[in-house]
């Protein structure tokens, strides 16, 4: 991302000149981006506030931090469509100091779906994806399978990007760095070395509302299954390189080389 900015312009002979920043209007700017920054750490309230009821104040981010247990926090700021302040708070694990940076690596969680979703709308673009095609008719390395739900409305892409394809919710998906890692497609299948059941469509598909992990570990399929692509490499072609995201990446396990740059999980009890 080009993080240059330009206050300013001027015309001459009838051409658009760009006027960059001056040493005190940098400085200006500087002590803005501070003073937002400090609001940030020092302004925490709560997510809700009872009307009527005795405000509980407010907290710094160090105090939440501390509370909580957390031992390392990210925050990028977000303003006129740029990023207006990035910055680490605490270490990558609370066994070790390594500080937490902007460049920290952590986990997206269902963050990631939105970004997901991103892709599958760009395949659609290119025209290689109909969100309200049957996905079976594109799948290939796995089906949802057909029921008497799916005998009434096939599952679509459109479905599975809305959570509203009627499949299973959540399966069981915590599995032990030192046991075996099953497949997406055994994850679906409920097949060991998964720990969850068959994913199924239980409701009719477009009839309700229903969060579901299962419908986009389907999307993945499918859209690896279009590409011929693995999954990491495509999103990173599709929706991280062109956003400028060069230190994201959809990869699980994380390669040697990055872990280093990655927060651990710590255990809130503990505080490790």
């Amino acid at each position: 991302m080009d993080r240059r900015h330009f206050i300013g312009r001027a015309v001459s002979s009838g051409a658009l000149a760009m006027i960059a920043p001056t040493a005190a209007s940098q400085s200006a700017q500087a002590s803005r981006v501070r003073e937002r920054v400090g609001t940030v750490e020092a302004s925490l309230a709560p997510a809700i506030h009872v009307a009527g009821e005795p405000h509980p104040g407010r907290w710094t981010l160090v105090e939440r931090m501390a509370l909580y247990r957390v031992p390392g926090v990210s925050i990028a700021v977000i303003k006129d469509r740029q990023i207006d302040w990035a910055k680490g708070y605490g270490v990558l694990d609370g066994n070790f100091t390594a500080p937490v940076t902007p460049e920290t690596l952590f986990q997206a969680a269902s963050i990631s779906k939105s970004v997901t979703a991103v892709a599958a709308l760009r395949l659609v673009e290119q025209g290689k994806l109909v969100l309200d095609d049957p996905v079976n008719a594109s799948l290939k390395s796995w089906k949802v399978p057909e029921n008497e739900f799916t005998r009434e409305a096939p599952v679509t892409l459109r479905q599975l990007l809305s959570h509203s394809a009627g499949i299973t919710a959540n399966n069981s998906g915590y599995y032990s760095p030192s046991k075996p890692m099953p497949t997406i497609v055994q994850l679906l299948d409920g097949a060991p070395p998964s720990g969850g059941r068959p994913v199924r469509v239980e409701t009719k598909p477009g009839e309700r509302w229903r969060y579901s992990n299962n419908g986009y570990a389907i999307v993945q399929v499918l859209l690896e299954d279009v590409t011929g692509k693995p999954f990491g490499q495509l999103m990173k072609e599709l929706v991280l390189a062109p956003a400028g995201m060069n230190l994201s990446r959809f990869q699980q396990p994380l390669a040697l080389a990055a872990r280093a740059e990655a927060a651990a999980a710590h255990r809130r009890a503990a505080g490790t």
